[in-house]
């Protein structure tokens, strides 16, 4: 940004189109349709499922620091998401490159870059966060209680605006369908090495490396903790093994994107790369900014319960009530002589199962698995007959 407004005569050196023709080279050359519809379907899937998340993350965010980071990260995938999504494929349903709005992408590339690198880094601060929760609470509690957490987003902030302010952003190019920071890329092969930034090679080099290490370490000490519990009581609950697959699949899901992204775009913009390794980097990085909505919906039950609540509120308000700040969601069921009648499921002969009554708050969510009365129960007491289970929404 300094180099734009403090030193606009640099900047027109440096970014200077002048001599440059764009249709030297044809506009299909420059055209990836189907890429592009697809880019367009996958953001707007993605948008729709973390909205929700971002909802349920936002409620939680006062009861533990590591809601904290998630939705931090959470609106850095959110603002960049639209931008290396619907703002490229604009571009390349143009085919345009960046002589074609040079200040337009010039500044978009900057956001881009600057919020890769601050999503990236939260990351890794979110990782140390699990790892030392699960091996030392005691410097959990030391670098993550209180507002110690907002500090840690204050410093991941502070490091993007420095990429915004004082780094030459990368710009896109739809003949490639990619950001480089070398703007002239495709036409012209002068002064590459002035825009060789290795402070990114360096930052993504340690993302692509640090990411995987850290998770695994998470992965390592959950097993081991599962294992440690096993020899001492004897027994496990029989989901602790669900749980360590649950864990290990996010975790190396999630470290494998930023693995996979960061290297290959630290090799693409110093060697030349075939073409489908670029379109390989570029739906990568859009799933490292959307793929945990999918992640969060899969893995966590209490967004997941979460997710479910909002809906039931968005489109069915007919079956939800709130009484004393707890919402009520009203099983399904027919009314039979102005009683409603449950539905049932053959269940051997004796009491049927039928769906859930639920209630929610902030802090936990009730279940009550209501069976169907004997007909001679004159009070039609459901709420007798059924099981209440009580679960911690932080699982």
């Amino acid at each position: 940004m300094e180099l734009f407004f403090l030193r606009h005569s640099e900047y027109e050196r440096l970014f200077n189109c002048t001599g440059l023709d764009i249709d030297s080279v044809p506009l299909e050359r420059r055209q990836y349709i189907p890429e592009s519809i697809a880019v367009c379907v996958l953001c707007t899937i993605y948008y729709i499922l973390y909205i929700p998340c971002m909802y349920s993350i936002w409620k939680h965010m006062r009861d533990n620091s590591c809601y904290t980071l998630l939705f931090y990260i959470g609106c850095v995938d959110l603002g960049i998401l639209w931008m290396i999504g619907f703002f490229s494929a604009w571009l390349n349903f143009r085919g345009a490159i960046f002589c074609s709005n040079p200040t337009l992408i010039y500044f978009t590339g900057m956001a881009i870059t600057s919020q890769w690198n601050a999503e990236s880094t939260a990351d890794l601060v979110l990782a140390l966060n699990r790892c030392l929760d699960l091996s030392s609470p005691y410097l959990s509690r030391l670098f993550f209680s209180g507002r110690r957490t907002s500090l840690w987003i204050i410093g991941c902030t502070l490091y993007a605006l420095y990429w915004a302010i004082f780094c030459k952003p990368a710009v896109y190019s739809s003949l490639y369908f990619g950001w480089f920071f070398y703007p002239f890329v495709g036409y012209r092969n002068t002064n590459i090495e002035e825009f060789e930034n290795w402070l990114h090679v360096v930052h993504n080099g340690l993302v692509s490396v640090l990411c995987p290490l850290v998770y695994l370490i998470f992965a390592a000490q959950l097993f081991y903790k599962v294992r440690k519990t096993r020899q001492q009581f004897g027994t496990v609950l029989s989901d602790m093994s669900t749980v360590q697959i649950r864990t290990f699949v996010q975790v190396f899901l999630l470290s494998m994107l930023n693995t996979i992204t960061s290297s290959i775009y630290v090799y693409m913009q110093f060697n030349e790369t075939h073409q489908w390794m670029i379109t390989l980097v570029e739906f990568t990085w859009i799933h490292v900014h959307g793929f945990p909505a999918v992640i969060y919906l899969a893995l966590n039950k209490t967004i997941r319960a979460d997710c479910r609540m909002l809906y039931m509120k968005v489109f069915h308000r007919n079956r939800t009530n709130t009484v004393g700040g707890i919402t009520v969601v009203r099983p399904i069921g027919k009314i039979v002589n102005g009683a409603q009648q449950l539905p049932s499921a053959a269940t051997g002969g004796r009491s049927n199962r039928v769906s859930p009554l639920l209630f929610f708050d902030d802090r936990w969510m009730m279940e009550i698995f209501c069976e169907t009365p004997p007909a001679d129960d004159p009070f039609g007491d459901r709420l007798r007959y059924g099981i209440g289970v009580l679960s911690l929404k932080f699982n």
